[in-house]
């Protein structure tokens, strides 16, 4: 399990292969915590994110979250929202290199971006909260709401619609898609353009247009985690992660 960071001259490039499916656990937390804090010391201008094989990344692995208790994952809550929050704040542009499957969690990364370039091919990208019964915490939600064109709220927040790479470009869930073998250095092209103006600038006007997103994250970040935790210890939820696991068992 490794997260590795290489430079494109000056575009870091971020590779996540933290197991099966780059399932967010506190692992995933804390290896790309530590992967952003190398870049954000860097004099990196801009930064891709990928993953590898066939797994941009699935969301939140079950099987871990499955086993906390109501306290543990409240403040794994807190650490999953700061973490999408520090990439949606991110000081340097932000591309997501969609390599493959991006579900719940793994889609919110990638929206957590700047720009998102997906790579052809049977994908899925989307937001199945709904499907697995549980609503968003505030950073996962804000950060969605924002980069999602409202025209697709209603398949992709209420139906948990998963889309192929062509549905998510034609409702907006991604700016474009390429070749899997195109996909790295269009995303690392598309950085530099990103980047190209004043280091300062880009700063200052990033920031001023995440602010209101943020504020939104700030005022609704503890009733929303604790709607979630609700949510997630009801008997309805349970019994859909219950079959989750199950098929995901019977997959592997």
């Amino acid at each position: 399990m490794t997260v590795e960071t290489k430079f494109e001259e000056r575009v870091a490039v971020i590779r996540m292969e933290l197991g099966k499916g780059n399932a967010i656990d506190d692992r995933f937390l804390a290896a790309m915590t530590g992967a952003l804090d190398g870049v954000e010391t860097s004099d990196a201008c801009a930064l891709v994110v990928t993953g590898a094989g066939r797994a941009f990344s699935g969301g939140l692995d079950l099987a871990y979250t499955g086993a906390l208790s109501r306290e543990e994952l409240g403040r794994f809550v807190d650490a999953f929202d700061a973490f999408f929050t520090r990439v949606f704040a991110f000081p340097l542009p932000v591309v997501a290199a969609v390599n493959g499957h991006a579900v719940a969690g793994g889609a919110v990364l990638a929206l957590a971006a700047d720009y998102r370039i997906m790579a052809r091919g049977v994908f899925r990208i989307g937001l199945n909260e709904v499907a697995v019964g549980i609503p968003f915490p505030s950073g996962a939600f804000e950060v969605s709401r924002h980069a999602l064109p409202a025209p697709a709220f209603g398949e992709a927040f209420l139906e948990g619609r998963l889309f192929s790479p062509e549905e998510a470009l034609e409702v907006g869930l991604v700016h474009r898609v390429v070749d899997g073998d195109a996909l790295i250095p269009e995303s690392v092209d598309k950085a530099r353009l990103l980047s190209a103006g004043s280091k300062a600038a880009i700063r200052i006007v990033k920031s001023d247009e995440r602010a209101p997103v943020l504020a939104r994250i700030r005022v609704q970040q503890e009733a929303r985690k604790q709607r979630f935790l609700e949510a997630w210890f009801s008997a309805d939820a349970q019994a859909r992660m219950r079959a989750i696991r199950l098929r995901i068992g019977k997959a592997t």
